[in-house]
């Protein structure tokens, strides 16, 4: 009896690991799908959109749809892709799904030349400076505070140095 109950034991093991083994087989199946690619210039072979050169694409927390920006998700829907909320990613290199970041995690490819992972925006447009205003909470074209601009914290607003002896709040 001891003998049974030690081969049951061993029989349901080997069906928990067999099913692990296509559990996992089949999530990865789902997590790294052939790349669905879309092009900022299609005839250079430079991914991205409209909008944006990059290679990763925004999985849209509303509604669980993959776009390649939040602007070609706003394009295509009746509501707005909420930036701060992003939490996934598709790998327009390898097809990974995967939390939303500078990298694949699968590939290694880096997604863009500048990432912020605070509005989740990934641009890799030759010579476009971005930073991160942490007083607007957004991401702004410019070499940043203190180079090339300033916030105003009475009126709100990133404004360019030049304006800097000359700005009047209103």
């Amino acid at each position: 009896q001891q003998h049974q109950q030690q081969h049951a034991h061993a029989h349901q093991q080997q069906q928990v690991l067999a099913h692990q083994s296509s559990s996992s087989s089949s999530l990865a199946s789902q997590q790294q799908q052939q790349p669905a690619r879309t092009y900022a210039d299609a005839a250079a072979g430079v991914l991205g959109c409209k909008h944006y050169r990059r290679s990763a694409q925004l999985v849209a927390p509303c509604c669980g749809k993959v776009y390649t920006c939040r602007l070609c998700h706003d394009d295509a829907s009746d509501h707005r892709l909420d930036r701060y909320a992003v939490a996934e990613m598709v790998c327009m290199l390898c097809g990974t799904r995967q939390p939303v970041g500078g990298a694949c995690c699968s590939c290694g490819g880096s997604m863009a030349g500048y990432y912020c992972g605070i509005c989740h925006l990934f641009d890799d447009e030759p010579g476009r400076d971005i930073y991160h205003c942490p007083f607007c909470n957004v991401c702004r074209r410019g070499k940043g505070l203190g180079v090339d601009f300033f916030h105003c914290m009475q009126c709100n607003a990133c404004m360019s140095l030049s304006l800097f002896n000359s700005h009047t709040c209103r």
